[in-house]
C-alpha cells in the first residue's frame, strides 16, 4: 500500500526520510507535546525507520530531514 511507503537515504552527513507515510506521521505530531513526540518515537520504531537510519550510520547528533521538519537525533 502506497501510503505505507517511506525511505531513508544518507547525502554527506545529513539523513532524508520521504514518503507518503512520513508526511501522514509528521502531520500529526506536534513537537510542543511530550506525549506527541513520545508518539513519533514509538512510530519511528514500529514503522522500521530508526532501526534503517542506524543501519545507514545514524549517530547522536546528526540532522534528519522527515517531511518537512530538521531533526537533530538523539538515541
Amino acid at each position: 500500500d502506497k501510503k505505507d511507503e517511506w525511505t531513508a537515504r544518507k547525502e554527506g552527513d545529513e539523513f532524508f526520510v520521504e514518503g507518503r507515510a512520513v508526511e501522514r506521521l509528521m502531520g500529526r505530531i506536534n513537537i510542543e507535546d511530550n506525549e506527541s513526540m513520545y508518539y513519533f518515537q514509538k512510530c519511528l520504531k514500529n514503522m522500521g525507520i530508526e532501526a534503517k537510519l542506524k543501519e545507514l550510520g545514524v549517530k547522536e547528533g546528526d540532522t534528519v530531514y522527515m517531511a518537512d521538519w530538521q531533526l537533530e537525533w538523539y538515541d
